[in-house]
């Protein structure tokens, strides 16, 4: 009979404990954020979108995805400081993304900087040869 201290820890599922896995490393957890963030996303639910995104950007401050996503829920939500903060950043990483464009301009449109408004819905529109 072995004493109590002796015997095996099992985690949740009633195995042993995973060693060496990645479930439990940055990457894989942002992974996950993202992920939900993505489904939360198409489902229209922003608010939880968002604070994935941003659980997201709290393991890689930089990630494209997370920036972009962010930027847009802002928008649905009609946050416009937060909206125009994140897609702004998102234009830095992604110059051609032409969402990214579209929404900036509308920003823009929307709090009267008409300049600064034309000046993403030109660079929004295709570019022909010859032109």
């Amino acid at each position: 009979m072995t004493a109590a201290g002796d015997a095996p820890r099992f985690g949740r599922r009633g195995r042993p404990p995973a060693r060496g896995r990645c479930a439990r490393s940055p990457e894989a957890k942002k992974a996950r954020y993202l992920q939900r963030g993505d489904r939360y996303f198409q489902k229209e639910q922003y608010r939880e979108a968002i604070l994935e995104y941003r659980n997201a950007l709290r393991l890689d401050e930089k990630n494209p995805r997370a920036v972009r996503q962010l930027g847009l829920a802002h928008f649905q939500l009609a946050e416009i400081g937060q909206a125009l903060r994140y897609l702004l950043k998102a234009q830095e990483q992604s110059p051609d993304d032409l969402d990214v464009r579209l929404k900036i301009g509308l920003i823009f449109h929307g709090i009267g900087k008409m300049d600064e408004a034309r000046q993403e819905a030109s660079s929004s529109w295709p570019r022909t040869r010859g032109t």
